[in-house]
């Protein structure tokens, strides 16, 4: 009694990937897409060390920026306070001028 198997698919025959029909073509295939992978991921790697360093030197120059923008800031708030400050004295002594003056005291 001997068994026919008719659903295997025979190494003869074509595959739908388009590897080939024998084992041979199908592995020098697949080493083939192999190395093309390798290539693409080294490219991947240069490109995000470039994108790496890029992005590490507009950091840089954002930061020393801001850095200077900070210190503009720092300046123009200590000046306003020294011009606050010297307002709020000559107010206090023009009001207690006005007040000795009201009640007698000059």
């Amino acid at each position: 009694m001997a068994t026919e198997v008719h659903d295997v698919p025979a190494m003869d025959k074509p595959q739908q990937q388009g590897y080939g029909t024998s084992v041979n073509e199908q592995r020098g295939k697949t080493r083939s897409d192999v190395e093309y992978i390798k290539r693409d991921v080294s490219e991947i790697k240069t490109e995000m060390r470039e994108m790496k360093t890029e992005t590490r030197n507009e950091f840089r120059e954002l930061r020393s920026s801001m850095h200077a923008m900070l210190e503009k800031l720092h300046d123009r708030q200590e000046r306003d306070f020294r011009i606050l400050f010297g307002v709020l004295i000559a107010t206090t002594l023009g009001l207690t001028g006005v007040l000795a003056k009201a009640f007698g005291w000059l």
